[in-house]
């Protein structure tokens, strides 16, 4: 097994939280990044580990929904987490975008503007 894999698999065991999300949990980018070049095995297990975490965050939110429905749940906080990631995600891209529109008004001529 590829000792990165290996590290993640005991990591889960100790901070399940930053596995909950493939899209914005800590080590998403990480293995999203490097998918392609793990083998089958590594992949699986990567794989099962993550889904026992979120078989075990299910079951821990019937439990939780059934002894106490009116706390907040672990699902609508990390929703929550989730849609401030998403909208801190979405105001850095824009600012990226606006910076690309500003230097596509600079013509090879610095300090050059071109009118729109």
């Amino acid at each position: 097994m590829n000792d990165g894999v290996a590290l993640l698999l005991e990591r889960m065991k100790t901070n399940p939280e930053e596995f909950y999300s493939n899209v914005t949990g800590k080590w998403a980018h990480l293995i999203g990044t490097y998918r392609q070049y793990l083998n089958k095995a590594d992949l699986k297990a990567l794989d099962d580990g993550i889904a026992t975490l979120m078989q075990q965050c299910f079951t821990e939110e019937v439990m939780e929904e059934l002894v106490d429905p009116k706390e907040e749940s672990n699902v609508r906080k990390l929703g929550r987490i989730m849609k401030k990631q998403r909208e801190k995600e979405s105001l850095a891209t824009q600012l990226h975008i606006d910076a690309h529109n500003k230097a596509l008004g600079q013509t090879p001529i610095a300090g050059v503007t071109q009118t729109p």
